[in-house]
Parts: C-alpha cells; sequence; structure tokens
C-alpha cells in the first residue's frame, strides 16, 4: 500500500502545490512558499531542533514547549514547520526572530528527500495528528528519533484512518515514541500500528500555556472600545455557525438591547465573506480596532492573534467549532481566564479538555441558538454564578498542567546525543 500511495503522492503533487498557495496573492510570496513545498529550503542551522505544527491550533499548542526549548538549548537552532499559510503566520507572531519557520514538504519521496538533507533536523517533534507516511519514512531512513508530541486522535480520524490502516501502520513503526494527551488517544494510536510500549500518556501541553505579558494592556484597551456593554465572544468559529451564533444575538437582544457579540471566525480570510453575511441581514458591524458606535450590534475580528484578549475583554465565551460537526476548538483559552465556557455539542476534537471541565462542571453545552441564548443570559444576570463557573474552569486548567515537563523528559537523551553528534 506503501508503494500506491507514492505513486498517488507523485500524481497529485502539482494539484496540491497549486491549490495551497491559490489564495496568496503576492507572486513573490506564493512562488516562494511552492518552491518550500517542493523540498526547496534554506538551511536552518546546525542540526536544528524540529517541530512540525500544522496550522494554528498546533502553533498555539506547542508554544509552551517552544518557549521552555528556547530557554534550556539557547545555542541549538529552532525550526516549525508548518503546512497552511495561517498556521505560518501565528508562528511569526507568537515566537518572532527566536524560531526559524519553513513549510513542510509535499509528501513525495524527492521533496521529503531534498527538505530533509538540507535542514539536517537533531529530531522531529510532529505535533497532535499529524501523519505523513513518506515524511516518517526519510526522517527513520537518516536516523533521526521521531516523536508525536501532544498527541491526539479523535474517535472520527481513527474510524477514518482505520480504513488504510496498513500505511498508517507502517508509518508508525518509524515513530520513536508518541506523547499523547489521554489513554484513548494512546489506546487509538495502538489500534492504528503503533507498538504498546511506545505509546505514553503525558497529558495536553495546552495547560501549560502561559498568558501572554501584554494581555491585559490589549484585553483593557478592548473594553474601552467596546464601551459599558454586556459582551460576549464567540472564537474559532467555523462556516454553518455564524448563523445559528446571530439568531442567539438576536434573542439576547429582546432582553439586552445594547448587548455586543464579538464574532471571530477560525479563519480570518472569511472576514469578506461574513460581511455580506452581516449585511444581507441588516446587522450593523464594525471591525475590531475601532470605537465602538451605539447601534453596532457585532464587532467582527478578521485578523490572528487577538482571540485571547478577545476573551480577557468579554464576560462570557462560547468556544465555535462545536455547534456544527467540526469536533470543536480550544476551551482551555477562556478557562484559564477565568471565564464560564460554553460550547456546542460536538467536542470529539477536545474530549479530554471536555471531559477535565465537565467533571468540574465548568463547562456549559447547548445544542441550539435559543439554548445558547438563555446560558449567556443566566450568566449575565447571576454574576455570583458566572464567577463560581469561571473559577471552576480556572481550577481545571491549573491542575492539568504538566505535559510540559514529561515532554522535555522523554526528549532529553536524543536532545543531548544530538548536541554530541554535532560536536564531533
Amino acid at each position: 500500500m506503501f508503494w500506491i500511495y507514492r505513486a498517488l503522492s507523485v500524481l497529485i503533487s502539482p494539484l496540491l502545490a497549486w491549490r495551497l498557495q491559490r489564495g496568496e496573492r503576492d507572486q513573490e510570496t506564493r512562488h516562494a512558499g511552492t518552491r518550500q513545498r517542493r523540498g526547496w529550503v534554506e538551511p536552518a542551522g546546525q542540526r536544528p531542533i524540529w517541530i512540525h505544527a500544522a496550522s494554528v491550533g498546533e502553533i498555539n499548542a506547542v508554544s509552551p514547549l517552544v518557549h521552555a526549548l528556547g530557554k534550556r538549548h539557547p545555542e541549538t537552532p529552532l525550526l516549525i514547520s508548518t503546512f497552511t499559510r495561517s498556521g505560518q503566520q501565528q508562528a511569526q507572531r507568537r515566537f518572532g526572530d527566536t524560531i526559524q519557520h519553513r513549510l513542510v514538504p509535499l509528501d513525495t519521496p524527492r521533496a521529503c528527500a531534498r527538505w530533509l538533507d538540507t535542514i539536517e533536523p537533531m529530531i522531529a517533534l510532529i505535533a497532535e495528528t499529524e501523519i505523513w507516511p513518506e515524511l516518517f519514512h526519510q526522517t527513520h531512513q537518516r536516523g533521526i528519533p521521531l516523536y508525536l508530541i501532544n498527541a491526539r486522535l479523535s474517535a472520527r480520524g481513527l474510524k477514518r484512518s482505520l480504513r488504510v490502516r496498513r500505511l498508517f501502520a507502517r508509518s508508525l513503526q518509524n515513530v520513536e515514541r508518541a506523547l499523547c494527551q489521554s489513554n484513548e488517544d494512546a489506546e487509538g494510536l495502538v489500534e492504528l500500528g503503533l507498538a504498546p510500549e511506545r505509546a505514553e500518556v503525558v497529558g495536553n501541553l495546552k495547560f501549560d500555556t502561559q498568558l501572554p505579558a501584554d494581555l491585559l494592556t490589549t484585553a483593557r484597551s478592548l473594553k474601552a472600545a467596546w464601551g459599558e456593554r454586556r459582551v460576549w465572544v464567540a472564537g474559532s468559529t467555523r462556516p454553518g455557525e455564524e448563523a445559528l451564533l446571530l439568531k442567539a444575538h438576536q434573542s439576547l437582544q429582546v432582553a439586552h438591547p445594547s448587548a455586543l457579540l464579538i464574532l471571530v471566525p477560525r479563519h480570518p480570510e472569511r472576514a469578506v465573506e461574513l460581511i455580506a453575511q452581516l449585511d444581507s441581514s441588516k446587522i450593523t458591524h464594525q471591525s475590531l480596532g475601532e470605537m465602538v458606535r451605539e447601534d453596532t450590534t457585532v464587532v467582527l475580528v478578521d485578523r490572528l492573534g487577538v482571540l485571547q484578549a478577545c476573551y480577557a475583554a468579554g464576560s462570557v465565551a462560547f468556544v465555535g467549532g462545536s455547534l456544527v460537526p467540526i469536533g470543536g476548538h480550544n476551551l482551555l483559552e477562556p478557562a484559564a481566564l477565568g471565564k464560564p465556557v460554553i460550547s456546542g455539542p460536538y467536542l470529539d476534537n477536545q474530549r479530554e479538555m471536555a471531559d477535565a471541565l465537565d467533571s468540574a462542571n465548568a463547562l456549559t453545552r447547548v445544542e441550539s441558538p435559543m439554548a445558547l441564548a438563555a446560558r449567556v443570559d443566566d450568566f449575565w444576570t447571576r454574576p455570583e454564578f458566572a464567577l463560581g463557573r469561571g473559577r471552576a474552569a480556572l481550577a481545571v486548567v491549573e491542575a492539568g498542567r504538566g505535559a510540559l515537563a514529561a515532554t522535555l523528559q522523554a526528549i532529553q537523551p536524543h536532545l543531548e546525543s544530538g548536541k554530541l553528534q554535532r560536536r564531533s
């Protein structure tokens, strides 16, 4: 099956390269991105620590590990690869010049070979659910220890992957160890073909995320722009979900005419689409960063990097990707700020976080716009209840820390041996 996969990957790679870069307006940037995806990259220093984080969510998840590695190994280059352009932008925003960035190669023999032979990483740390058969194969061929970090595998993902189990089982043979978020994730990877002794449950790195130093300053600035109004934030929203959220907001406005919704789509490039949707519904809206007018009912966030500050400035948080069958997004971002957290019923990708919050009675799940409006109203009109839910959510985050220390301990032997090889 691996050879069939190889042939197919080569055949479709030109189309995939085109599709991945077609949204980039600048021709020079588009060309540079295509070259990187074909493996033509610049070196990243001698034997870098390589972390692959596919997109925005994975970048956020690995950020505590990136900062810790930078402090522990300041003399060793850090390289982050991403699959998406938005992931690249988030990496640059979060880490600036402290790391280097490259787009991950297309999963073809030549692209992976060129990429790996140029980068020559000391170790490969692949975040969450990324399994690339060719890349894993060639990494192993070069003797590069490969770890799955913050590894997770949803029930839906497992069911889909089991259809080509032989391919994934072969790929997982190249994994040194999978550092999993939960027992269920470890069991799923073993069912998919990972050797049981290579699966280790360490917890979720997102519990170890530190709040940005400028978060409170940014939140105060946002609150000043929004004025003295009741504000709720809907973060990481997905297509089909915004219409439901707007229905909930219109219902809230019956009891709270000045209510303000901060709408933060998962992908900021959808702002044009959402502006058209708001205009067609005759909903007054503004962009983030402007002083909010009295008649504005929705603030649309059209850029990356401000979701956490929006959560901090609002009073209630809804986490998107959960009213539609996407699987949900990061519930810990508002929880870490002590905010009451609301989600929809679809949380397959956030199972561990959701279970932890549920066990502390710190997560409110809803299944309809009317139920969502009722819960937001409940938090607004019962401030002591909202405060208690927020405190319970924060306690879950504090209790869940520890994955970072376990991950660092697991990979440390290879970092030390890699340094010795480099010096020799």
